[in-house]
């Protein structure tokens, strides 16, 4: 194709990559200004991401951007800054999640609202407590597995039936869009899961948390030497020995977290859901409600009943046990809290930075730690339909 034929974006997406490669340069500082002009948002994503695999991964990029997009991709990495120009005599550069919450809210805002209007295509939201945090992993993996996705989170919705009906709702009401949602397995019992996957679009990770995919003792070894710890912090053998013993000392905190989902998923009154109402009178109404709320009080004591609560307690201790013995504790026990630890306890190093680090070596050199996730969105991106013409 002649140059002349590209895009404006294309035309400078090849000019900078190709610089790049023709003066192979690397150990070096690269200054991109606006690398998000003319270009989609999930594209300017991919530039970025290639733009840092150039010399081997050696070059630091900085980047002066006004996109709000990549602005809220990027801050859960800790290396967001923002110039503040009222300050005449201090640095005027601060950390973005070092300034005031409203600060920060504000930014993960605006980053996610204008996203969702300049994609408008394939939406993948991306359910959690720290949403946004998870979303430059998603994002990451989404390259290869689903590249014309746009990883939006959405922060954390106790209610994961309304969550889908949202998507229900949304890819019945909006013309052209495909919406889908991943989110973690936390306390959902199988027969739950079983029923929220029936839909297509919804799907649940294998494993407990999104953290859980980020405690393979050979990746960790390598953002140990990206980070240049000492030795002793890059033995792979080491490494293993400190995450099973993590393991083992948090079973009891473990057991707790896992009963405590539960309870917040069982311990949930149905709302009222009444047929004919228009027919009914007042009183008929208000003795329907009050039956319905009755019942589902009842099924949630019985639920929570004492005795199930001990049950439920030795069960899942029972399971988590079993899981150490064998070595399969990495799939069910709290990945955030075997994650956290590891970071504070042997690292030294916020779990941010790591999560940052350990996902691009991971999908530069063992990309199959994510076997899960990629299978999930090449599962969206197949069940794609024929936009409807209705």
């Amino acid at each position: 194709m002649p140059f002349s034929s590209l895009s404006s974006g294309e035309r400078e997406v090849v000019t900078i990559a190709f610089d790049l490669v023709w003066k192979r340069i690397s150990h070096s500082i690269i200054l991109v200004d606006e690398p998000e002009l003319h270009l989609h948002p999930t594209l300017a994503f991919r530039l970025i991401e290639t733009l840092k695999e150039f010399g081997g991964g050696t070059n630091q990029l900085i980047l002066f951007t006004h996109s709000a997009d990549l602005i809220s991709t990027y801050y859960s990495s800790g290396n967001v800054f923002f110039i503040d120009l009222s300050q005449d005599t201090a640095n005027q550069a601060h950390q973005l999640s070092d300034l005031t919450t409203s600060h920060s809210a504000i930014a993960r805002a605006a980053g996610a609202n204008l996203g969702l209007f300049a994609v408008g295509i394939r939406l993948v939201f991306v359910e959690g407590k720290d949403a946004s945090v998870d979303r430059l992993v998603y994002h990451k993996v989404a390259q290869s597995a689903f590249p014309d996705a746009y990883m939006m989170p959405i922060g954390s919705v106790e209610n994961i039936v309304a969550l889908r009906t949202v998507v229900d709702e949304l890819t019945s009401a909006i013309f052209g869009i495909d919406f889908f949602l991943i989110r973690d397995r936390d306390g959902l019992s199988e027969e739950i899961i079983n029923a929220l996957e029936k839909n297509g679009r919804f799907r649940c990770l294998p494993r407990r948390h999104i953290e859980n995919y980020l405690l393979d003792p050979e990746v960790l070894s390598e953002v140990a030497k990206a980070f240049y710890l000492p030795q002793k912090q890059r033995d792979v053998s080491r490494i293993r020995e400190v995450l099973d013993s993590i393991a083992s000392s948090s079973i009891m905190s473990s057991v707790l977290w896992n009963v405590r989902e539960h309870i917040q998923v069982l311990g949930k009154v149905p709302q009222p859901s009444v047929r004919n109402v228009d027919e009914m009178s007042r009183d008929e109404l208000a003795e329907n409600i009050s039956d319905q709320i009755t019942s589902g009080l009842g099924e949630v004591s019985q639920a929570l009943d004492s005795s199930e609560i001990h049950k439920l307690v030795i069960k899942e201790h029972g399971k988590l046990e079993a899981a150490l013995s064998t070595g399969g504790w990495v799939e069910v026990l709290p990945g955030k809290l075997i994650f956290n630890r590891f970071c504070g306890e042997f690292f030294n190093e916020g779990p941010e930075r790591v999560r940052a680090a350990y996902a691009d070596i991971a999908m530069r050199n063992k990309p199959d730690v994510f076997s899960d996730i990629v299978n999930i969105l090449q599962g969206f991106h197949k069940s794609i339909v024929t936009p409807r013409t209705d």
